[in-house]
């Protein structure tokens, strides 16, 4: 059997169901990479509407108001890692509290592979497209909040570390973050 065809693509309009199908059929539990846009408190979270959450997910990308990279094997999709500004996520900064950071410091703040396509390098792929092309956008430097430590595939929804600190990444004094300069 040949070797999957591995490429990728930048969130666009016309990817809208591709990435719908990924986080439809994985563990996510219907956050379509919205957590850290909700206004909300956690347990207004947990009782939030997630047809109303998956439709503002839809607005988003539609006005290209959402950034990250689809990560296909052959025609399907398997793997997301949403990145943006991090002053765009309000509830990021006030949940993980990092540490100061100019203006334009970007973040990767969600990681999803699908379930049976876990442990298998694909998320290291990702994160090295993904960071080629934030390079190319001119991104000065990356800040991301992986898991340290052994957990349950589904709570590594944020990365593990060690995939980051291969990459490079190096830690802060605030536990749990860790930032790349480009």
């Amino acid at each position: 059997m040949p070797d999957p065809h591995l490429w990728a693509r930048p969130l666009q309009p016309e990817f809208a169901d591709d990435f719908f199908k990924l986080h439809d059929r994985s563990d996510c539990g219907g956050c379509w990479c919205m957590y850290w846009q909700f206004k909300g408190t956690d347990a207004e979270w947990e009782c939030a509407d997630k047809a109303a959450l998956r439709e503002q997910k839809c607005d988003r990308i539609a006005s290209q108001g959402d950034t990250g990279m689809l990560l296909f094997e052959d025609e399907t999709p398997i793997g997301w890692c949403q990145f943006g500004l991090r002053k765009n996520f309000p509830k990021l900064v006030e949940k993980i509290n990092p540490p100061a950071g100019p203006d334009d410091l970007w973040c990767i703040n969600c990681f999803l592979m699908a379930p049976d396509k876990r442990r298998q390098g694909h998320a290291r792929v990702l994160l090295a497209i993904s960071m080629e092309h934030l390079l190319r956008m001119g991104v000065k430097e990356v800040e991301a909040y992986p898991k340290a430590g052994e957990h349950e595939d589904g709570e590594v929804w944020t990365g593990p570390e060690r995939l980051f600190l291969d990459a490079g990444f190096t830690a802060t004094a605030v536990a749990g973050v860790v930032r790349k300069s480009m």
